[in-house]
């Protein structure tokens, strides 16, 4: 017999997900910083012949302290649910399995500052007059989906908390 599948065992894997979720966009700011950026939402400039080298490892520079910011928060989601959910202490007390998950809940939904956060800021960028064409409807249309994260990222904290 298969065991049922509930909301809340639904809703319970939403960590693991946004966790693999952000260490692989982490990871992919390093392979390709470029691309990472533009899916984030932000497209760089065309590169001209002017590009100094500073400027260019500047940008880079920026796209890889994003990656390590997701990375690091995909990392600490996955380990924290990792322990909630293996580890020997979690398994043998309620109550180490209840305060971890409410640390998770606690850390999700402060963590949706950074979603809010990507979404205004994108959305700042969109909006400047020299922003036009794609990079705009990108950037726009990026930024309303870092706001619907935000708010799935809050639900699950939300969610955990409770």
């Amino acid at each position: 017999m298969a065991p049922e599948i509930t909301p809340t065992t639904i809703v319970s894997a939403f960590p693991l997900l946004f966790g693999v979720i952000g260490t692989s966009v982490g990871i992919y700011s390093f392979v390709s910083p470029y691309d990472a950026i533009r899916v984030f939402g932000l497209r760089a400039p065309a590169t001209e012949k002017t590009t100094s080298p500073q400027s260019e490892a500047f940008q880079k520079s920026l796209v890889y302290a994003h990656g390590l910011r997701n990375i690091g928060t995909g990392l600490s989601t996955l380990g924290l649910f990792a322990f909630w959910k293996f580890s020997p202490i979690c398994q043998v007390s309620p109550l180490a399995a209840a305060i971890t998950k409410k640390c998770m809940g606690i850390f999700f939904m402060f963590g949706t500052l950074v979603g809010v956060g990507d979404a205004v800021i994108i959305r700042q960028f969109a909006n400047k007059e020299y922003v036009q064409g794609e990079a705009e409807k990108e950037a726009a249309k990026a930024s309303i989906s870092h706001g619907i994260a935000a708010v799935g990222i809050f639900g699950t904290g939300l969610f955990l908390y409770l």
